[in-house]
């Protein structure tokens, strides 16, 4: 039955079948073209089929075959499977145990790039799913619901569809070791990441939190993270919150404990001990040459 239909949204909702075409585009980083939710016939059959977009797939129930890019996919519910523009497809469902699905349609500049994120690489188009399929039929059903013109509706369709490529993603990554999640990003990018997290939060973050925040390996930002600056995190860290205790030693009249709090040193002593290490001198003494730049400036 058809449910609507003008330049930008067609919406249609069968017994079989429930499914929105999108054509309005609000940017060209990513965008939907369309999504539903299906149950499958016995042995229902579609292609041989070359796509234009991606089209991510997600198995609620029953099973089915794949076959694409000289490979064969016997799949089943909680798998994931991908059909990639540009590549022929067939895929059929079983003709005892038809697959029901979700799947969302999209491109765009940055499409390539998260599918990749979530597993999708070289030959690769189909994986098991360590994320509960009924979140990605709610996130589907939820994209179905945003049937009607309007800007609010455009920009949930939007969201719903980042979430649902994000949980895919989330899958991916859960399925991989903290060691081998760093593919995601270019190492100056997770660098970047490190180095904004010190500077902001300097004065309680650890190395261990910065390395949880970015998701890699600690071994890992140790041995990127020098490459880069030259320095250990923890040695940067050390060297940023002694940067800081120096300004506040030169720029305010705050005591000594409160400054060594601020750079997070809970005990003054511990403060004024790793301070003298790296300056040759202690913070008091370091602060008493600011008078003398007052009186020499007078």
């Amino acid at each position: 039955m058809d449910m609507g239909n003008n330049d930008d949204l067609h919406y249609i909702s069968t017994r079989r079948v429930t499914c929105l075409t999108c054509r309005h585009r609000l940017t060209e980083d990513i965008y939907l073209t369309f999504c539903g939710v299906e149950q499958c016939v016995p042995g229902f059959t579609v292609g041989p089929w070359v796509r234009n977009n991606y089209h991510l797939h997600v198995i609620i129930s029953g099973k089915g075959t794949l076959m694409t890019e000289g490979r064969e996919y016997h799949l089943h519910a909680d798998q994931v499977f991908l059909l990639k523009p540009g590549k022929e497809v067939v895929y059929k469902a079983d003709e005892e145990d038809p697959w029901r699905y979700c799947w969302i349609s999209f491109n765009g500049r940055i499409a390539q790039r998260y599918m990749d994120a979530a597993g999708f690489v070289d030959q690769v188009s189909a994986l098991e799913c360590t994320v509960d399929s009924q979140i990605f039929l709610s996130l589907t059903r939820q994209l179905l619901d945003c049937s009607e013109i309007a800007v609010y509706n455009d920009l949930r369709r939007l969201g719903l569809m980042l979430e649902f490529i994000s949980c895919m993603i989330e899958a991916s990554s859960k399925s991989r070791s903290p060691v081998t999640r760093h593919s995601e990003y270019s190492p100056d990018v997770y660098v970047e990441y490190a180095l904004d997290m010190i500077h902001d939060n300097y004065d309680k973050v650890r190395v261990e939190d910065i390395a949880r925040y970015i998701g890699i390996n600690r071994s890992y930002l140790a041995n990127i993270f020098k490459k880069k600056t030259g320095m250990s995190p923890q040695q940067y860290l050390m060297q940023f919150k002694l940067k800081k205790a120096r300004e506040l030693l030169m720029d305010t009249d705050l005591p000594i404990q409160n400054i060594a709090m601020q750079v997070g040193y809970d005990n003054p002593l511990t403060f004024s001990k790793i301070f003298k290490n790296y300056y040759g001198e202690s913070p008091r003494t370091y602060r008493s040459r600011k008078d003398e730049y007052d009186q020499a400036e007078t």
